[in-house]
């Protein structure tokens, strides 16, 4: 016999937003487009996922850091990233030898 299905899980309620400090991250599109996807085909949410990662490193950081490993992006950049055409900063090397070419033209 077949046992019957169970609901999927509720949604975690929402923490005190008064009083608990939002995080950010910055994930690549697609990982977040791809993750939002397998984890709403089970009934599950984004946040709650990253907390309940969260509460296994907390409880079992070896076990949590060594399945992780083989997943673990590289390190970003420290820093915001410069845009396109972003002047050098005043008196850097690089604004230096800026001016240095304006004045050969």
């Amino acid at each position: 016999m077949n046992e019957p299905e169970s609901p999927p899980p509720a949604k975690t309620p929402p923490a005190d937003y008064h009083r608990t400090p939002s995080r950010s991250f910055w994930p690549e599109p697609d990982e977040y487009a791809e993750a939002k996807a397998a984890l709403g085909a089970q009934g599950r949410f984004v946040n709650d996922y990253l907390r309940a990662c969260l509460r296994w490193l907390n409880a079992s950081p070896e076990a949590a850091l060594e399945t992780l490993q083989s997943h673990w992006p590289p390190p970003r950049r420290p820093g915001r990233p410069r845009g396109r055409g972003a002047a050098a900063p005043p008196g850097s090397p690089a604004e230096q030898a800026g001016s240095a070419d304006q004045g050969q033209a």
